[in-house]
């Protein structure tokens, strides 16, 4: 088991077990930048050092009294607010769209600039008009995992994108035509970039959002100002040379990696639930593996119901209180028991299908307790596959609802 340890922490340590008169005079001489470099190494250690706590602590299904960090987890998304500030303040509003990239910048130990993670624009926000800013904007980890929590002070900058230069053969109604005489062509990719006109009747309007429609043809967003025009030219160019933009990370944080799936893997082929949940899906993997028996049975199928407080009862077909009826529905001397919801108070249920085919246990539940959707779903996903995972191969089933779900 490893601590977290500080860069303070590990900055004391190079204290303690150096001469004085080394240390000293690196951190008081010339302003102490002869302590940057070991700063620098301090901060480095420091972020290794929680990255071993945080993954050796994640390789444990349930907590424990001595945890430094949290347990195994499914995939959680970091999330945060970046602060924009537009340094061209001259044109129009710039329309931020949900889901446009931000590229979280760092600096290597080469002096190259590295951008990663990504970000998304959590909504779609619009910076006005002759607004510096800051305006501040809400972000997602593209992906999810501790690697997304960055620290408040990371710049960033919006994706860049690969636009191009275009011959127009006309513009009207919000439609850019190209000069296909040219080999201009339009590509999907460039959708949600900017268009910026360069020459005609429209040249000095701000750049609007495009959304290409073919290799010829592409539209263009809050064009009722424009002009209709013939022959022109233009650019397709990424936001960030709209607005030439600095973007600061307020900090991101609460993403996590998905170590419970990883290690539920191990235990059962039957993966989460519909919808389930990290406590309802790590009770059901970390019980041990049960003898395959009526009790085994109810106790897998207890662990689904019992967290979501549902009453059930397990039935064996062949108790003699039981009694079945296989029909369609069709047939009278059926009817008592396909149309009465207490059927099972009347030790009948109905079963549709030939009756040569036979039903190992029923399952009935209380349709009433249930919940609506979306949890209605994932409770009677994780419900099926907890039977299905746990019964012997072959043996048939069934469930049955009394009360009715509602």
């Amino acid at each position: 088991m490893t601590a977290a340890y500080t860069s303070a922490d590990l900055l004391d340590v190079w204290r303690r077990d150096l001469d004085p008169g080394y240390t000293q005079p690196l951190e008081t001489e010339d302003g102490g930048r002869g302590l940057d470099p070991i700063a620098g190494v301090a901060a480095v250690l420091a972020r290794a050092s929680t990255a071993v706590l945080r993954t050796t602590e994640s390789m444990r299904l349930r907590e424990h009294s001595t945890q430094l960090a949290p347990p195994a987890s499914g995939a959680v998304l970091s999330t945060g607010t970046v602060s924009i500030y537009r340094r061209v303040v001259v044109g129009g509003p710039i329309p931020l769209d949900d889901g446009d990239v931000i590229a979280a910048e760092f600096t290597t130990v080469d002096g190259a600039t590295e951008r990663a993670p990504l970000f998304e624009v959590v909504g779609d926000i619009t910076i006005a008009a002759g607004s510096e800013g800051p305006t501040t904007v809400s972000v997602r980890a593209a992906r999810p995992g501790y690697q997304s929590d960055v620290p408040a002070g990371t710049r960033g900058r919006f994706q860049e994108r690969r636009g191009g230069t275009f011959t127009l053969a006309s513009y009207a109604a919000g439609v850019l035509t190209v000069d296909t005489a040219l080999g201009d062509r339009f590509v999907p990719t460039m959708s949600g970039m900017f268009w910026r006109f360069t020459d005609g009747l429209n040249v000095g309007a701000y750049a609007r959002r495009i959304t290409v429609t073919s290799p010829t043809t592409a539209t263009i967003d809050a064009s009722t100002d424009l002009t209709t025009q013939g022959a022109g030219g233009g650019l397709v160019i990424e936001v960030q040379a709209v607005g030439n933009f600095d973007i600061v990370f307020d900090g991101t944080d609460g993403g996590r990696t998905a170590e419970l799936d990883y290690l539920a893997r191990d235990i059962t082929p039957n993966g989460r639930a519909v919808g389930e949940d990290d406590d309802a899906f790590r009770g059901r993997v970390t019980v041990l593996p049960d003898a395959i028996s009526p009790n085994a049975l109810i106790r897998a199928i207890a662990g689904v119901l019992d967290h979501e407080a549902i009453p059930f009862r397990f039935i064996e077909v062949f108790d003699q209180s039981v009694g079945f009826i296989f029909n369609d529905g069709a047939s009278t001397e059926a009817d008592s028991a396909f149309d009465d919801p207490f059927a099972y108070r009347n030790a009948m249920f109905f079963v549709g299908g030939p009756s040569v085919f036979p039903i190992g246990f029923l399952v009935v539940v209380n349709g009433l307790a249930f919940p609506a959707e979306p949890d209605l779903t994932r409770i009677l996903s994780a419900l099926t596959a907890t039977i299905i995972a746990t019964k012997a191969g072959g043996v048939p089933w069934a469930l049955a609802f009394e009360p009715p779900l509602p």
